[in-house]
């Protein structure tokens, strides 16, 4: 028969015994917890990553589109001298120098600049190529804040209409101001109908349903003016 003294040393056996239990618990629940927020941490930083990089893409594309608006006479622009604030040309009230009927711009020891008919980008580095005789090195940016042009939608959008470019427009973004697609549209059959200097017309292709979901964004190419978008029904 065991001894008092024996029972109490199983006694406190099971008292260190239970002790121990718990500290392991609490251990093996800390470290679980710990390992739960650096995993939240570790996706939270990848997620981020990923916006960023998708992001940057997106504002890549938009400046793309951005360099390609063909300028047109009626357009009106701002032009910048990041070094020679005193250069810029911002028209009366900020509302921008006019392209001419005959295509070209006048600006401050500049004159008759031919715009119509240069991308955004072609013309910028054309005001650069012209400046670098006067000025070391110009930093110019060419702003479109308004344009006299237009574009037609129609088809399978909810409302078919005539669109003023107020600046760079993608096919997309015309769809959308014409109030998106029908139920009846096919996203993938959009056609843009674009009338050539030659007098011929030109019909370009676009799968709209690429660039929503995200694997081809070149196909949401940008608009000039008088260019047709018309949107396919989806049996065709």
């Amino acid at each position: 028969m065991p001894s008092k003294q024996t029972d109490d040393y199983l006694q406190a056996g099971f008292k260190l015994t239970k002790l121990f239990m718990r500290m392991l618990k609490k251990t093996v629940l800390v470290f679980v917890v710990i390992t739960i927020m650096l995993l939240q941490a570790l996706f939270e930083a990848v997620g981020e990553k990923v916006t960023n990089a998708s992001s940057a893409e997106n504002q890549t594309q938009n400046n793309q589109n951005y360099d390609e608006y063909l300028l047109q006479p009626g357009d009106q622009l701002s032009i910048k001298f990041f070094y020679n604030p005193n250069l810029n040309e911002e028209g009366i009230n900020g509302e921008g120098i006019i392209v001419l009927p005959d295509g070209r711009v006048s600006l401050q020891l500049v004159q008759g600049v031919m715009a119509a008919g240069m991308t955004v980008k072609e013309f910028t580095n054309l005001l650069k190529e012209k400046y670098s005789q006067i000025l070391e090195k110009p930093d110019i940016t060419v702003i479109v804040l308004r344009s006299k042009q237009k574009v037609y939608v129609g088809g399978e959008v909810e409302e078919p209409q005539m669109i003023n470019l107020e600046g760079p427009m993608t096919v997309l973004q015309s769809i959308l101001q014409a109030g998106g697609f029908k139920d009846a549209a096919r996203h993938s059959k959009v056609i843009v109908i674009r009338h050539n200097v030659d007098n011929t017309r030109q019909i370009i292709p676009v799968n709209i349903k690429e660039v929503i979901n995200g694997t081809d964004l070149t196909q949401d190419i940008n608009l000039v003016p008088n260019d047709i978008v018309y949107v396919k029904e989806a049996y065709f």
